[in-house]
C-alpha cells in the first residue's frame, strides 16, 4: 500500500510538473508575442500619434486663420476697390499701408516687397503705376481661389501686370494674394 501511496505520489509530481513545464512555455510563449506585437504597432502607433498632433496643429492655424481673417478689414467690396487702395498707398510710398491690403499672413513680405519696389527699383514701381493710369484692367475669373486683374498697358493685349484676389470669407472684402 505504502508503494502505491509513493508510485501515486511520484506519478502525481511528475504530472504536476509536466503541467508547469507546460504553463511556463505557454507564458514564454505569450511574453515572446506579447513583445513582437508590441515592436511591430510600435511604428503604427507612433504614426498614430503623430497624426493627432498633425491634425491639432492644423486645427490651431485653421482657427488662427478665422481669427485673422474676422479682425481684417483693409480692403475694398470689389476687386477692382482693393486694387485702387492699394496703389493709392503705393503712390504715397507706404509699404506697410500697402501690404496691409494684402492676405493677413503675407503681410510682412508684402511689405518687404513693397518697400524694396519702392527704395529700389521706383522705375518698375512708376511703370506699374502709369499702366495702371493709363492701362486696361481685365478681370480673370478661371483664378480657382478666386479671382485676377490682369492691367495691361494701353494698346498691348500681352505680358500684363497680374494681380491675383481673394475675398475674405470672414468680412466679404477682397484681398491681395500675389502681385
Amino acid at each position: 500500500m505504502i508503494k502505491i501511496i509513493k508510485y501515486t505520489t511520484a506519478l502525481l509530481i511528475l504530472i504536476l510538473t509536466f503541467f508547469l513545464y507546460k504553463l511556463y512555455q505557454n507564458y514564454q510563449f505569450e511574453k515572446e508575442l506579447d513583445q513582437s506585437w508590441r515592436e511591430s504597432v510600435a511604428p503604427i502607433k507612433q504614426q498614430y500619434y503623430e497624426a493627432l498632433e498633425y491634425s491639432r496643429k492644423v486645427k490651431e492655424a485653421r482657427k488662427k486663420e478665422k481669427q485673422l481673417l474676422s479682425q481684417d478689414h483693409y480692403g475694398g467690396k470689389t476687386p477692382e476697390e482693393t486694387l485702387k487702395l492699394f496703389v493709392d498707398a503705393l503712390k504715397k510710398k507706404d509699404a506697410k499701408l500697402a501690404a496691409k491690403y494684402c492676405l493677413p499672413w503675407n503681410y510682412d513680405y508684402c511689405k518687404e516687397y513693397v518697400q524694396e519696389w519702392i527704395t529700389k527699383y521706383a522705375d518698375g514701381l512708376n511703370k506699374f503705376l502709369r499702366t495702371y493710369e493709363t492701362g486696361i484692367i481685365k478681370r480673370d475669373e478661371s483664378y480657382f481661389n478666386g479671382m485676377s486683374l490682369d492691367i495691361y498697358e494701353s494698346g498691348q493685349d500681352r505680358y500684363p501686370y497680374v494681380i491675383k484676389m481673394i475675398q475674405n470669407k470672414e468680412t466679404g472684402i477682397w484681398k491681395i494674394e500675389k502681385f
